[in-house]
């Protein structure tokens, strides 16, 4: 009798352990460019071109997460940056490599911080992930890179803690040519584009309150059960 009172609070635990939901969370970029090796930066221009053309071009995008509030055990399982194509000019395969930015997101943005400083941040963060690129495909095809780096979540998480919400993404072209014109996603920053996204998925598995109750009252019938065995 005990051993089936507990088969029968473990069983009702586990099938209510499997009740999972889950979230996605789209977010348009609020703001997107790129800073050059001379430590200038596009502005007002949302073109986010990375390469070679007199200079290193890299690349970022920001995002604003304060509408983002998870519930108590919401967790991140995935994320995923999808930007458009635009213009290619490299060779048959170039690697974008996508980092953390340790900037601060409002300086990034405005242009405000010191521009040398940017660049070298938009590639010497933690690696977020990368996305081999070819000239397939037309200039408004999406590309899309799922966010592996083992501190992906992490810092989402930090910024969804944040005050402001701000969650940025640095960008540059591993397989960089020094020397030689390569330039890809050249002419994005045009109002026709796609909007620079990052998708986050999230799960949670809620255990009702009422549950908890029911297990409690089915382990004290195992109580009862023991001291009626003794008898």
């Amino acid at each position: 009798m005990v051993k089936l009172i507990i088969s029968s609070v473990c069983a009702c635990l586990a099938a209510c352990s499997l009740n999972v939901n889950s979230a996605t969370y789209i977010n348009d970029a609020i703001d997107q460019g790129w800073y050059t090796s001379s430590g200038s930066s596009s502005g007002d221009n949302t073109s986010y071109s990375i390469g070679e053309l007199n200079g290193e071009y890299r690349n970022w995008f920001a995002f604003d997460l304060s509408g983002i509030n998870l519930l108590a055990g919401e967790s991140i399982i995935s994320a995923s940056l999808t930007v458009v194509k635009g213009g290619y000019k490299g060779d048959a395969q170039e690697e974008w490599a996508l980092t953390s930015i340790e900037s601060n997101v409002s300086d990034l943005i405005n242009g405000t911080g010191t521009g040398l400083t940017i660049f070298d941040d938009l590639a010497d963060g933690s690696a977020y992930g990368a996305a081999t690129l070819t000239a397939a495909g037309g200039i408004d095809s999406l590309i899309n890179v799922n966010l592996t780096g083992a501190n992906v979540f992490t810092d989402i998480d930090s910024s969804l803690a944040s005050l402001d919400g701000l969650f940025a993404i640095g960008g540059y072209l591993s397989t960089i040519d020094s020397g030689n014109t390569e330039v890809l996603f050249n002419g994005t920053g045009g109002t026709d584009f796609f909007k620079s996204v990052l998708t986050i998925e999230t799960t949670i598995v809620p255990v009702p309150a009422a549950v908890w109750l029911f297990g409690s009252g089915l382990i004290g019938l195992i109580g009862v059960a023991r001291r009626k065995s003794r008898v």
